[in-house]
């Protein structure tokens, strides 16, 4: 695993390069003293898996230069270590692609199992990749069109709107989603369902996602990897530790037993059957646990 450092202090960067060499967690193939070093280095030819990054002082130009570090390497996996712990500003740094934040001083034994899971998550990316890669493979026949139906029963105001959304952000975030790409059109779907108090069974996906943009198919296989990445995440977790309280709380409710125990049994190798998840069930379950009090 290849990890790049940014504005780490000498002494960070002398434990860091200690920690992962005794380790054996990956190579350090690259830093930088400044974020906007970083953004001038050749990120995309030194490709790295994970950038840990310092935060010593959250300005509103560190969101922009993180931005431009996802866009230079897209498929890595950011890190962040953080002074304080702000609810407004981690759930900034979540939308901008951060995938986990270890709060200072930090804990070798916790940055170490941060860096292993990170790494097999790479090799179950790359999994799922060509799992989806086989899936976009297959022709789709197009869906009846459906009208949505323009009964709202209940609406929700601005205030509970916007509580329901930070509910539900912490949800992707605790599955581990919340850095996909689709974690955004998820948000945007049950944002929608809730202001026109809909029930997502109600409605065809399809329909759905036509009304949040022109491509209603590419937003439906972006939801469909958010899916995917989440019931793996949840499966791992559950591998680890079968007491895990993220497993125990979302696995049953978002994908139920089932589907769950066949993740696993993929995953370990004891089948060939990946889990057959239903959106519409994942996305109904999230939308569950935002309305709950």
């Amino acid at each position: 695993m290849k990890i790049y450092l940014v504005e780490c202090i000498a002494a960070l960067k002398a434990r860091l390069k200690r920690l992962i060499t005794e380790q054996n967690l990956g190579d350090i193939v690259g830093s930088s003293d400044t974020w906007k070093e970083a953004t001038i280095d050749n990120l995309d030819e030194k490709r790295p898996d994970v950038i840990i990054c310092d935060i010593k002082l959250v300005q509103r130009e560190i969101y922009a230069y993180i931005s431009k570090l996802k866009s230079m390497a897209p498929d890595a996996r950011l890190l962040v270590l953080l002074q304080g712990k702000d609810e407004f500003i981690l759930d900034e740094l979540y939308l901008q692609g951060v995938e986990f934040v270890l709060h200072k001083p930090v804990n070798d034994t916790e940055l170490s199992n941060i860096l292993k899971n990170l790494e097999m998550g790479n090799l179950l990316k790359r999994a799922i990749e060509l799992s989806n890669a086989n899936l976009n493979t297959v022709p789709v026949a197009p869906l009846p069109i459906q009208p949505v139906p323009e009964v709202t029963p209940e609406s929700y105001k601005d205030d509970s709107l916007d509580r329901y959304l930070r509910k539900l952000r912490t949800i992707l975030r605790d599955i581990g989603i919340i850095s996909e790409t689709g974690s955004k059109d998820i948000i945007n779907i049950i944002s929608y369902l809730l202001e026109k108090g809909l029930d997502i069974r109600d409605i065809p996906m399809r329909d759905l996602c036509d009304k949040l943009g022109d491509n209603p198919k590419s937003i439906e296989q972006r939801i469909r990897r958010a899916t995917s990445a989440a019931i793996t995440s949840l499966a791992m977790r559950g591998i680890e530790d079968y007491a895990d309280p993220i497993y125990n709380e979302y696995g049953d409710r978002l994908f139920g037993f089932e589907q769950m125990r066949t993740e696993i049994n993929f995953i370990c190798g004891k089948s060939s059957s990946k889990a057959n998840f239903k959106i519409k069930k994942f996305i109904g379950g999230l939308m569950d646990y935002c309305l709950e009090e």
